[in-house]
């Protein structure tokens, strides 16, 4: 399975491999699942705080169960099945500011559609010139002082 793999996707068979490549860091939030039989007020997924991870991409977590309700787990595995003692990565929704980030892409692109007409209304079919207007005034001053 490992060289069919490799030979299509080479990051998958690596994470395959080597189970710490998708390991967080030290300090990355993530989502426990606590063992069968194990909730606080209903709830059975609970944020932790990564504090280490082994070779076989097993995490030590500081789990925040309640507001005065916290503890340490060792040896979390990630999460595969229904199973509890388990981590997961934290579903994020897509961050608003991208649609910001469209909106600018699109102003930026219309400015520049403009500028590119300005440049063709005052210059016509002529190139820009070489020099700016100060080089040759600079010039032109340097040429005078001789």
């Amino acid at each position: 399975m490992g060289h069919l793999l490799a030979s299509v996707n080479k990051e998958a068979a690596e994470r395959i491999e080597d189970p710490t490549m998708d390991a967080p860091d030290i300090g990355t939030m993530v989502v426990y699942i606590p063992r069968a039989g194990i909730m606080r007020m209903g709830r059975r997924e609970f944020p932790a705080i990564v504090l280490g991870n082994d070779e076989h991409g097993h995490l030590d977590l500081f789990v925040l169960m309640e507001p005065e309700d916290m503890m340490l787990e060792q040896h979390v595995r990630p999460q595969q099945t229904e199973e509890g003692h388990s981590w997961r990565h934290v579903d994020l929704p897509p961050a608003p500011e991208m649609e910001a980030l469209d909106v600018l892409k699109e102003t930026i692109e219309a400015q520049a559609a403009q500028i590119a007409e300005l440049r063709k209304l005052i210059l016509g079919d002529y190139n820009p010139a070489v020099l700016s207007v100060y080089d040759l005034l600079a010039e032109f001053e340097a040429k005078v002082n001789k």
